[in-house]
């Protein structure tokens, strides 16, 4: 379902969404999959940030357990 709002956007932004979005879309069709596209990434981003976090956590583990995988190397 779609709800009716209004926004303001400055005339630069304005004229360049007219000039970028395709002839048969409307503006509300151009700017709800900017947003949508914008509020994934932001989701991704944040996701992310919980993968490093929890790499950092476990860093010492993890270069301990890389140190002895490379003692078991053979030289060619």
């Amino acid at each position: 379902m779609k709800i009716q709002t209004s926004v303001i956007l400055s005339e630069n932004l304005l004229s360049a969404i007219e000039q970028l979005s395709e002839k048969d879309k409307t503006l509300s069709d151009f700017i709800e999959t900017g947003l949508q596209y914008y509020i994934t990434k932001l989701k991704r981003s944040g996701e992310s940030d919980k993968d490093i976090e929890i790499i950092n956590e476990n860093a010492d583990y993890l270069n301990q357990e890389t140190q002895d995988a490379l003692q078991y190397q053979v030289e060619l």
